[in-house]
């Protein structure tokens, strides 16, 4: 999984800025999630309406869900439809008959995660904000929360009407996160199961071989300015694939999951608070580590995201994988944390894994370091 920095109860200013899409790449050659990619990692013009540069086969079934946070949708929905009216209004109304929006725009947390899932098995996810007294409703798509699109009133109505009345919102759901003095927040964990060694080593920039030089995380570098990530120290003794110079680089690790804290009840900021990822293993120091890294935004900066990019290697030589998604004594029930915010507020985060595929299979299982280089050349 990519672990991402997630703002909670917070309000997102977004900055709206244009760019084109220069792709070559037929639509249909490409998977729904790897469209959207190339669309806003690419220079686009800003008058695209990008939802609308994709191609999405036949859409099988929508969910509606109560907002949690950005980025991502809860999946405890509220509605579900397999009608094929209804499905082809989300599309041709709310997604692509949707008007995008410039400038820029200050959003409050949304109130509505909409998902729609494709015949080819693609799906995308949305965040929405409607209520019955506004004019207009307004959607976001959660892989790029850059931009905002905005859809007529009766568009609105009829997303609503979808919705069990009991369960149409006046405001956004998270005040109902507080019990007493705690309020709870859930993260869903949906580790990467599709991996193999040939798209690990065709995905990644470099892979290396070394150790780390300490089990604590270093500071943050100035020009990283993400707090949410931790860094450390690692060794090269071997540089299997790209062009490495400097033997020990900084690299950053989705380590923790950092929360920015917001008072559910008064709007008052609590600032960031930071947990521990208990899925993604650090190896000791001195352990013989392969890490499979790309570059980073600032020369000398080092990413590694998925579950499946770091590999120890064995006595024997042959790899395997530290992730705990490919443990089969791992307890993978739901695991809750506790943290205090200034004193008045206890923040209580359930973890839940969503995979039911868990333990995932070992991409590294059985290879040997000389059998990866062979592949790699």
């Amino acid at each position: 999984m990519h672990y991402r920095r997630i703002a909670l109860l917070i309000n997102l200013t977004v900055i709206l800025t244009g760019c084109e899409n220069d792709s070559t790449d037929d639509p249909e050659e490409l998977s729904l999630e790897e469209q959207k990619e190339e669309i806003y990692t690419s220079p686009q013009s800003g008058d695209d309406h990008y939802l609308r540069l994709v191609e999405r086969s036949e859409p099988v079934w929508a969910g509606i869900s109560h907002s949690r946070q950005f980025g991502r949708i809860a999946t405890d929905f509220v509605a579900e439809t397999t009608d094929t009216e209804d499905l082809q209004f989300f599309v041709d109304d709310l997604i692509e008959g949707s008007q995008r929006q410039p400038g820029i725009v200050d959003m409050s947390e949304p109130y509505y995660g909409l998902q729609i899932d494709y015949e080819d098995g693609s799906s995308e996810t949305f965040h929405l904000w409607i209520t019955p007294e506004d004019e207009r409703g307004v959607l976001m798509d959660t892989m790029d929360t850059h931009y905002i699109y905005t859809f007529s009133e009766e568009a609105a109505d009829r997303v609503l009407s979808l919705i069990p009345e009991e369960q149409v919102l006046d405001s956004p759901a998270y005040a109902d996160w507080v019990e007493g003095s705690t309020f709870g927040l859930t993260e869903i964990i949906e580790p990467y199961s599709d991996e193999t060694l040939d798209e690990l080593i065709n995905y990644y920039d470099y892979i290396v071989r070394g150790t780390y030089t300490t089990s604590e995380p270093s500071d943050v570098p100035d020009s990283w300015g993400d707090e949410s990530m931790a860094f450390y120290s690692f060794e090269v003794d071997q540089v299997l694939k790209g062009d490495l110079s400097d033997n020990t680089i900084e690299v950053g690790h989705p380590q923790y999951l950092t929360y920015w804290i917001r008072d559910p009840e008064t709007g008052e900021d609590l600032g960031e608070r930071a947990i521990d990822n208990p899925y993604n293993r650090l190896p000791e120091p001195g352990t013989d580590t392969l890490l499979f890294i790309s570059e980073g935004s600032e020369e000398g900066e080092f990413w590694r995201f998925t579950d499946a990019s770091i590999a120890e290697v064995q006595e024997d030589g042959t790899l395997k994988g530290t992730s705990a998604f490919y443990d089969s004594d791992y307890d993978f029930s739901d695991r809750v944390e506790r943290f205090e915010t200034d004193g008045s507020w206890e923040v209580e985060l359930t973890l839940q894994t969503a995979d039911s595929h868990i333990p995932l299979t070992d991409p590294f299982e059985g290879t040997t370091v000389e059998e990866l280089i062979d592949r790699i050349d």
